[in-house]
C-alpha cells in the first residue's frame, strides 16, 4: 500500500530516523518485486519507493527473519508472502543496529500438526454432542413439558397429519358412532389398571387414509389411518397395534423425538451453515434417529404385549399381524437397514411368540361386542382398502411425522 509518512503517528522510543539501505520489496499481491530504500522512523521501518513515496511501514520490534524464504529475508510472520530482502551486506548491519530482532531467532514455523488437532478436537467435540450430549438432553428437556402443552401440540399435529395423509374421497376425520364407540371400548380396556400418561387419557383419531400406519403424537393423541383398521383384519390384531402406539405415548417417545430432531437439525445447520434445514440435517437426523427409535420400537412392543396381557387379550393376532406386514411388503435391503427405524421384522416376530404362552385360553371374553369390530371397520361410511405398493416398497409416509408408524414391519 501507498500511503504518505506520518512521523507524529510512530510510538515513542526505538531508533533514531536514518537511512537503512536498500532492499527488495515482495507486496505478496502482485508477484512483482520492487527496489526500495529502507529508513529507521522512530520505532518503526518504513518502506520507501524510490521517488520517495510510503508504501509500508512495519513495527520493527517484529520484523525477523523468515524460517521459509530466502537467505536474510525479513517479514512479519513466518508464512507471509510480504518480505523484504536486502541488497548487501552492510543494510543487514545497520538494520539489525537499528532493529535487533532483524538479526534474532526467526518467526517460528506454523506447526501444521496443531491445525489437525483442532480440527479433530472439533469433530470428536460434534461427535461428543450429537451422540451423547443431545441424546442425554432431549428426555430432559421432554420432563419439562406439561401434559397440558403436550396434549396441545399433539392435537395441533394431528390435526396437520389428517391432511397430510388423507386421500380424496375420504372423510377428513372419521366419526361414524357405532364405531367411535367400538374404539372407545377397545381402548378402555387398553387402558385398565398400570401406569399411563397422559392424565387425560388417550385421544384416538381415525382419519380417511389408504395408508397402513398408525402414529403416537405429543400428549397421549394417536392417529389411525382407516386402511389400518382394515388391515389388522381383527380386533385383537388392532388393539396390539394401539397398544403399541400408547407405549410410546406413555414413555413420550413423540416429545422426546420432536426435542431431539429440532436439535439434531439446528446442530447440523450451525455446522454446515444451511439454516433452511437441508438435506444434510435430514439425512443426518434420519440416521441417528434410526438407532434410537430401533431401541424404543422394542420397548413399545413390549409394553404392548404387556397391555394386551392385563387386558385379557391374546398377543397371537400381532404377531400374525407383523407376518403378514412383512410378507405384503418385505424387509428394507441390508444396505438399508442401517437408515431403518424399525428393528428386524423377525426380531419383533419372535419377541412377542415368547409371549404366547401367556396367551388367554380360546373363547375367552372378546374384545368386542357382536356387530362391534363391523362398525368399526366401516367408521369412515365404507371399509377403506389399503394402498398397493410394490413387495419391498413401503407405503408411502408423510415427511417429518413427530410420531412412529405401521409400516413395513409392524407397529412404530
Amino acid at each position: 500500500m501507498t500511503r504518505p509518512a506520518d512521523a507524529g503517528s510512530a510510538p515513542p522510543g526505538g531508533a533514531e530516523p536514518g537511512d537503512l539501505g536498500s532492499a527488495r520489496y515482495q507486496d505478496g499481491a502482485t508477484g512483482k518485486t520492487l527496489a526500495v530504500r529502507l529508513r529507521a522512523e522512530a520505532a518503526w521501518l518504513v518502506i520507501l519507493h524510490p521517488d520517495g513515496r510510503e508504501l509500508d511501514r512495519w513495527p520493527g520490534a517484529k520484523v525477523r527473519p523468515l524460517p521459509d524464504g530466502p537467505p536474510g529475508a525479513l517479514g512479519l510472520e513466518a508464512g507471509s508472502a510480504v518480505r523484504l530482502l536486502p541488497d548487501d551486506d552492510a543494510t543487514p548491519a545497520r538494520l539489525a543496529a537499528a532493529f535487533p530482532a532483524t538479526a534474532g531467532p526467526a518467526h517460528r514455523a506454523p506447526r501444521r500438526w496443531s491445525a489437525g488437532l483442532t480440527l479433530a478436537g472439533a469433530v470428536l467435540s460434534l461427535l461428543l454432542v450429537v451422540f451423547v450430549l443431545i441424546p442425554a438432553l432431549a428426555p430432559v428437556l421432554a420432563g419439562l413439558v406439561p401434559p397440558s402443552l403436550d396434549r396441545r401440540v399433539g392435537e395441533a399435529v394431528a390435526e396437520s397429519l389428517a391432511d397430510m395423509v388423507g386421500d380424496e374421497g375420504l372423510p377428513r376425520r372419521c366419526e361414524d358412532p357405532a364405531g367411535t364407540a367400538a374404539l372407545e371400548t377397545m381402548l378402555a380396556r387398553l387402558s385398565g389398571p398400570g401406569p399411563h400418561l397422559p392424565a387425560e387419557g388417550f385421544r384416538v383419531r381415525v382419519v380417511g387414509s389408504r395408508m397402513v400406519n398408525a402414529f403416537a403424537l405429543p400428549g397421549g393423541v394417536l392417529v389411525v389411518p382407516a386402511a389400518m383398521i382394515t388391515v389388522a383384519d381383527s380386533p385383537e390384531a388392532l388393539a396390539g397395534v394401539l397398544a403399541h402406539e400408547m407405549g410410546h405415548a406413555v414413555a413420550r417417545d413423540p416429545t422426546v423425538r420432536v426435542i431431539r430432531v429440532g436439535l439434531f437439525g439446528a446442530v447440523v445447520s450451525l455446522v454446515t451453515g444451511d439454516f433452511s434445514g437441508g438435506v444434510a440435517a435430514a439425512l443426518l437426523t434420519q440416521a441417528l434417529e434410526s438407532g434410537y427409535s430401533q431401541e424404543r420400537e422394542m420397548a413399545a412392543d413390549a409394553f404392548a404385549a404387556d397391555r394386551l396381557e392385563a387386558a385379557g387379550l391374546p398377543v397371537a393376532p400381532l404377531a400374525r399381524l407383523f407376518g403378514r406386514m412383512r410378507d405384503s411388503h418385505g424387509d428394507p435391503p441390508v444396505w438399508l437397514r442401517w437408515l431403518s427405524s424399525h428393528p428386524d421384522t423377525a426380531v419383533r416376530i419372535a419377541a412377542l411368540e415368547a409371549r404366547l404362552s401367556r396367551d388367554p385360553p380360546a373363547g375367552a371374553a372378546p374384545l368386542l361386542p357382536p356387530g362391534a369390530w363391523d362398525a368399526l371397520r366401516r367408521i369412515c361410511g365404507s371399509v377403506v382398502a389399503p394402498e398397493t405398493a410394490p413387495l419391498g416398497e413401503a407405503p408411502r409416509e408423510p415427511e417429518g411425522g413427530a410420531g412412529g408408524g405401521v409400516s413395513r414391519g409392524g407397529p412404530a
